[in-house]
């Protein structure tokens, strides 16, 4: 059955979920507290300006060290995001009635996932203001413009991949609890314990001196971790192509190639995830 684009979007009930959660977000009372939400909206934005006003004063070009604090922000807040998208209905007794609506698979992956990339895109959006003010203001440009691009395109596409990662993982267990447990670690464990295998290990991470598999494995790891690339990137002379250390590819050519696999990697989570809904909604969870 070919996708129908107008199905999966324009006439799919389940886009308007992100809509919910936005309502019940700003949803107050004597529970919460009246307008409790809008005093943190509030002083987040005060401290926001706050911030960009800090850095236009330094004139210094911080732009790369800002991203890097996105990436690991923005790494531990997305999780939270998407971890209950399926589990969670699964746990509520939902998921039921909502298999036994007209929706297809697709639409319910569609609806779980269209929000949040869109949340993805509004975080990169307040992020992009301070990074290039950073850029722009610096007396000296420390980081090329390029760099500070790539960098962006990097974490764009990483973190789109980190929200399928959390739709596959919530859509194969039947508890949130688990869902987030399994996610959190995760990314733990390809983000830090692996580097910290690779370093106690002592494996070789440079190309000249790859002597076996393990080597080979801990060089292209290290160059495929979206960390690992970012700070490469953030210090304009890593993976040095001079000497004993020349590499095939500089830093620039390996993040450029970089978001071509985490896309990749996203749309095969979301086949897997695509195929587990239809499990789901053949068996009604």
């Amino acid at each position: 059955m070919t996708v129908n684009l107008r199905d999966l979007y324009r006439e799919n009930a389940m886009m308007d979920e992100g809509g919910r959660v936005v309502r019940r977000f700003f949803r107050t009372g004597a529970d919460t507290g009246k307008g409790l939400n809008y005093v943190i909206i509030g002083l987040v934005a005060l401290f926001y300006v706050w911030f960009c006003a800090m850095i236009v004063r330094s004139h210094e070009d911080m732009s790369m060290d800002i991203s890097l604090f996105q990436m690991v922000v923005m790494t531990m807040i997305l999780p939270a995001t998407v971890f209950t998208a399926i589990s969670g209905e699964r746990e509520r007794s939902t998921w039921d009635a909502l298999a036994l609506t007209r929706l297809t698979p697709g639409q319910i992956l569609a609806g779980k996932l269209g929000w949040r990339i869109a949340l993805v895109l509004i975080l990169m959006a307040v992020f992009a203001g301070p990074v290039w003010l950073s850029h722009m203001s610096g007396v000296h440009n420390v980081h090329p413009g390029l760099h500070v691009a790539l960098a962006q395109v990097n974490l764009l596409t990483w973190f789109v991949l980190v929200v399928c990662l959390g739709l596959f993982v919530s859509a194969n267990t039947k508890r949130s609890v688990t869902s987030v447990a399994v996610l959190y670690a995760v990314l733990l464990f390809t983000l830090i314990l692996i580097p910290i295998l690779i370093s106690m290990f002592d494996l070789h991470t440079e190309i000249s001196r790859v002597e076996d598999v393990m080597d080979v494995f801990a060089w292209l790891y290290t160059k495929l971790h979206p960390f690992i690339t970012l700070d490469a990137l953030s210090q304009n002379a890593a993976w040095s192509n001079q000497g004993d250390h020349m590499e095939p590819w500089s830093p620039v050519q390996w993040a450029t190639i970089l978001p071509g696999f985490y896309v990749a990697q996203a749309a095969f989570l979301l086949y897997l995830t695509h195929r587990s809904l239809k499990r789901l909604c053949r068996g009604r969870g």
